[in-house]
């Protein structure tokens, strides 16, 4: 029986699919904390036209404007109860 698709193009789309699960958490990650629906992080999936697409579109689509996060409270050190 022949082989659907030849060893290069396996060992390509394998990494391919490597390198797009380990892009895709940063890209939702991105997508969320700008307040953007994250599913154009997704597109680093699709193979050749994937990565392009994700990276155009959050290069040129406006970011919201958000306001500054406030600011973290600054613990204090423990006292020495036998001091």
């Amino acid at each position: 029986m022949p082989a659907l698709i030849s060893p290069e193009l396996g060992r390509v789309l394998l990494a391919h699919t490597v390198a797009a699960l380990i892009a895709l958490w940063p890209l939702y990650k991105v997508h969320r904390r700008a307040g953007m629906a994250p599913w154009p992080a997704f597109l680093v999936l699709v193979p050749i036209f994937g990565v392009p697409a994700a990276f155009t579109r959050l290069a040129f689509i406006r970011w919201p404007v958000l306001p500054p996060a406030p600011p973290k409270r600054q613990r204090r050190p423990k006292r020495d109860r036998n001091g």
